[in-house]
């Protein structure tokens, strides 16, 4: 038989209360890194004249790249982005062309980029982007 001072149930409380300490820290630490999480230096690029640095994020293979038009309205799928790591060139907020359904993800950002199947330049939409929150700039990534 054991026998349990006062002693040995303070050192038992002082562990426990230290772990849940360390669970709790690590939980925020978490959360905190996840917010902070930015696309990160992707390679110079050049389109139509205009030289870009773009940026690299973590994206959803299978999402496609679309035309914009000047009028504000949403145009055809151009291309494809299959890779499931891409660079973008910058971004805009484009208020009367929500992204599609992808999830629950919502948003009016689009990137501006080349696909991966025939190389042609549209805009992706942001929600399809693995970073950022609900109706917000992708963050890392310059506005256009």
């Amino acid at each position: 038989m054991i026998h349990v001072t006062s002693n040995s149930r303070r050192t038992m409380l002082a562990i426990s209360m230290t772990a849940v300490a360390c669970v709790v820290m690590l939980a925020i630490g978490t959360s905190r890194s996840s917010a902070a999480a930015s696309c990160g230096p992707g390679p110079t690029r050049t389109h139509d004249g205009r030289t870009y640095q773009t940026k690299t994020c973590p994206n959803t293979a299978g999402v496609g790249v679309y035309e914009i038009y000047a009028s504000g309205k949403l145009g055809p799928r151009l291309d494809t982005m299959r890779s499931t790591t891409s660079w973008f060139a910058c971004q805009e907020r484009f208020a009367s062309v929500p992204n599609p359904a992808l999830g629950v993800g919502r948003n009016h950002y689009w990137l501006w980029t080349e696909g991966d199947d025939n190389g042609t330049w549209g805009w992706f939409p942001a929600n399809g982007i693995k970073l950022g929150g609900q109706e917000a700039a992708i963050p890392g990534v310059p506005i256009c």
